[in-house]
């Protein structure tokens, strides 16, 4: 029997040109990695083999040329190039509030004004949360650079 799928944490910041998206996934095995326009899409097993997989229309769009990567035993690391350098007001092309899309904000740059991101929705103490280690982007490597485990 095949366990359903189900959809990864995500965490996000961005700044003017880039985009800095974390899928929050222990011992990661990515089966899947596509950026196309404003298309992306993933899917991956943890270490117990659960299948995780999400598809996402972007704000606007990405150069996927420009993608590096970097796993860790925690999470996928990734930046990302907009192809048009701005503020995106959200993440999603529509306003449909995703629970497990969450804004990464260890990573947003200083100075910046969360309330310009608009509702973000629950941001309560949750103790849940609590448990969950925040992603940062510091050990960003260039894919080239990355090496997989068990290849």
């Amino acid at each position: 029997m095949v366990a359903a799928s189900k959809h990864p944490m995500i965490y996000w910041a961005q700044r003017k040109a880039t985009l800095l998206l974390t899928i929050a996934v222990e011992d990661v095995k990515v089966e899947n990695l596509e950026f196309k326009d404003n298309n992306f899409s993933f899917k991956g097993l943890d270490g117990s083999n659960q299948v995780y997989e999400v598809s996402l229309n972007f704000y606007d769009k990405v150069d996927p040329a420009t993608l590096h990567k970097a796993d860790t035993s925690r999470h996928l690391e990734m930046v990302i190039e907009k192809v048009e350098p701005n503020w995106w007001p959200r993440l999603l092309k529509d306003n449909t509030k995703m629970p497990w899309i969450k804004v990464d904000f260890n990573n947003l740059p200083a100075g910046f004004d969360p309330s310009s991101l608009g509702d973000l929705g629950d941001l309560g103490d949750d103790a849940e949360e609590d448990d969950i280690d925040t992603p940062t982007t510091s050990g960003v490597q260039d894919e080239a650079d990355t090496t997989e485990v068990g290849a």
